[in-house]
Formats: C-alpha cells, sequence, structure tokens
C-alpha cells in the first residue's frame, strides 16, 4: 500500500523540481537585455546621412565631416574612420549600400579596461555566446555585440548584411587588412 503513494511522491518531485528549473532559466534569460545593436544613436542599420548627423551630436565622438571619409575599392562601399573623445580613440564605421553594418570602437586602455567592460556586458546582457582567450562574443538574430581583448575594441556587426556581403564577393579585405594598408602606403 505504501510502495504507491512512495511513488507518487518521487513522480511530484521530480516534476516539481524540473518545473521550477525551468522556470529559474526563464526568470535569468528574461532578466538580461538583448544584444546592442548600436551605441547611442549610432546603430546599425542607418543610413549614411544620419550616422553622420548622429556622430555631429554625439560628444564621444570628434567627426570632422568629408575629411573623415573614405571610399573603399567597390563604389558601394564607404566607411567613416574618426577620432574618438575620452574613452573612446578611434571609431570606425562601414557602409554597404548606404546602409551601416559595421560600427568599430578602438577603448582606451589607459582610461578603461576588459574586465570592466567585461563585467558590465554580462550583466547587461548575460554571459557571452563565444568565450575566448582572444574575445567575447554575444549573438543576436541578426547581429553580434564583440569584445575583443586584443586591442580593447567593441564591435557591433550586422550579421545578416555581413553574411549577404561576403556571398556576394563584395568584400575583398578584412577591416584590419585595409587598416593596415593603409599604414603601410604612409610610407
Amino acid at each position: 500500500m505504501r510502495l504507491p503513494y512512495l511513488l507518487f511522491i518521487l513522480l511530484f518531485l521530480s516534476t516539481f523540481c524540473r518545473t521550477s528549473m525551468i522556470w529559474a532559466q526563464n526568470a535569468d534569460q528574461a532578466q538580461h537585455d538583448p544584444p546592442p545593436t548600436g551605441f547611442g544613436e549610432i546603430q546599425l542599420g542607418l543610413s549614411f546621412a544620419d550616422a553622420e548627423e548622429a556622430l555631429k551630436r554625439d560628444p564621444n565622438f570628434s567627426y570632422r565631416g568629408k575629411a573623415d571619409v573614405s571610399m573603399l575599392r567597390n563604389p558601394n562601399e564607404r566607411m567613416i574612420e574618426t577620432g574618438g573623445l575620452g574613452f573612446i580613440r578611434r571609431a570606425y564605421l562601414q557602409f554597404h549600400d548606404d546602409r551601416l553594418y559595421s560600427i568599430v570602437l578602438d577603448i582606451d586602455g589607459q582610461l578603461m579596461d576588459h574586465y570592466a567592460l567585461y563585467t558590465t556586458f554580462v550583466g547587461k546582457y548575460g554571459p557571452p555566446n563565444v568565450f575566448t582567450p582572444d574575445e567575447s562574443r554575444w549573438q543576436g538574430e541578426t547581429n553580434a555585440f564583440i569584445l575583443e581583448r586584443k586591442g580593447l575594441r567593441v564591435k557591433y556587426l550586422d550579421t545578416e548584411l555581413l553574411d549577404e556581403i561576403r556571398r556576394s564577393g563584395a568584400i575583398d579585405q578584412s577591416f584590419e587588412e585595409m587598416t593596415r594598408d593603409r599604414f603601410l602606403r604612409q610610407f
């Protein structure tokens, strides 16, 4: 007679524990924001003109207008490279067909450290989807938010548009290769 009661209690407890774990996981996920799609008013998907206006208004950047704009090899590609103020040393915004798809912020390592950024991001966006010694990556549905340890960089990428550009062959060189080539041409 006791066996059915004991089985019922065990079944009830195991169901209750599983349900509690699922609720706890859902509550933990609900506490975190999705990965960001930009910095302040500078958001992925903006047109070139809208991004220029946002840079002019943002006190974190020293945008000088056309002097900071570069045309890349592909006629559909443009890049804004501008100085930063305070915690941001430099910013790079890349456009394809008048749509912002990449924001790279070089953070001043003298004023900010990796640990402070990482703990802030984990507190706000949860643990990263990818964690390596070189980078932490939070993946959204259509974007990626990346903290790089080397060089202390924060990146916002429109992964859908980036994949589309890569498939079409419109990107021949990576951002780092373009910057390296630009530097070497100065000699």
